[in-house]
């Protein structure tokens, strides 16, 4: 909710539709949980409501929740900063070229996993086999899906 008010004024209802929008309707929080999220960050004078708009209440971040913000992404791992990035930028794309992307990291993940195999150890190696396992198991389910439906 903080990054979202980051760059905007925005109601709860505003912040519910954003995130069903990013997440294409995979997750979609209800006013149970927007609500309170809003009146804790209130409380802890990071956001405050803008007065002046009737009924629908936009929110905004005081100057101690840009600074909080700033705090939050100087801690913030880089992986978990790439990851939001790539959510953002997949929420921008369309369902078949989002799909072409992670085939493409898959195929780069996969050439690059060939290049270091000779550096892995026989302890190091047991583990990351049965997580390619996992993905081989997934990736079979994706493939045998995607012939049924031509």
């Amino acid at each position: 909710m903080l990054l979202l008010l980051k760059t905007n004024e925005m109601t709860g209802s505003e912040i519910k539709q954003e995130f069903e929008r990013r997440t294409r309707g995979a997750w979609s929080p209800g006013p149970g949980s927007v609500y309170p999220n809003l009146a804790e960050l209130e409380a802890c004078g990071l956001v405050e409501k803008v007065e002046g708009h009737g009924r629908r209440t936009p929110y905004r971040l005081t100057k101690a929740g840009r600074k909080h913000v700033k705090m939050l992404m100087k801690r913030m791992p880089p992986e978990l900063k790439m990851r939001m990035i790539s959510m953002l930028w997949f929420s921008f794309m369309s369902p078949t070229n989002r799909a072409r992307h992670l085939v493409h990291n898959m195929t780069f993940g996969a050439d690059s996993l060939l290049e270091i195999k000779a550096f892995l150890s026989k302890k190091e190696k047991k583990p990351l086999l049965a997580e390619i396992e996992e993905v081989r198991d997934k990736l079979t389910k994706i493939t045998k899906m995607l012939e049924k439906s031509d």
